[in-house]
């Protein structure tokens, strides 16, 4: 089998981002065609960035993250990969969750990392079903102090009536 013929059906059956980024030059110099189905871009698109790939793709509050992962690539060993997870902005414009997990995949002649390999999965959904889950944890908290401050307070009697006028709570003490 050619080498070629393999890269390119590898190409076709890994359902997640594949590519390959310079530090020096601050840009993608490969990505595999999960870019533009994932992504909605082209690879020549990402290309055309160059080193804006990072300022104009990644979110704001997530770029400073993105820059730290990328120069902590510089004491990584190895074999050692890393992980991070940012937003990033599609082709339609909306923003998706990618956890990225890179290793070096080439050192400059002082043994600096200079390309990473890295693949990245799109998480926006678990990402959004995790805060959903956070916030009716704190829905469920602040309920649970309310009504404990009800059932605990000095009154003799409290009633809880709703819109429909029907009682959800009485307390007789």
């Amino acid at each position: 089998m050619r080498a070629t013929s393999l890269l390119d059906r590898l190409d076709e059956v890994i359902p997640g981002l594949v590519y390959v980024y310079d530090l020096v030059e601050r840009r993608n110099v490969y990505a595999n065609r999960s870019l533009s189905s994932l992504l909605g871009y082209f690879p020549d698109e990402v290309a055309a960035l160059g080193d804006q790939v990072l300022p104009v793709t990644i979110h704001p509050d997530d770029l400073a993250g993105a820059a730290a992962h990328h120069a902590g690539m510089s004491d990584i060993a190895d074999g050692e990969v890393r992980e991070i997870e940012y937003r990033v902005r599609d082709g339609a414009g909306d923003w998706r969750w990618l956890h990225s997990w890179d290793t070096v995949l080439e050192r400059d002649e002082r043994g600096l990392p200079r390309r990473t390999l890295g693949i990245a999965q799109e998480v926006t959904h678990r990402v959004q079903v995790e805060a959903e889950l956070r916030e009716s944890r704190q829905a469920l908290a602040a309920s649970e102090q309310r009504w404990r401050s009800i059932a605990e307070n000095p009154f003799d009697f409290v009633i809880v009536i709703d819109r429909d006028f029907k009682f959800t709570f009485v307390h007789f003490v």
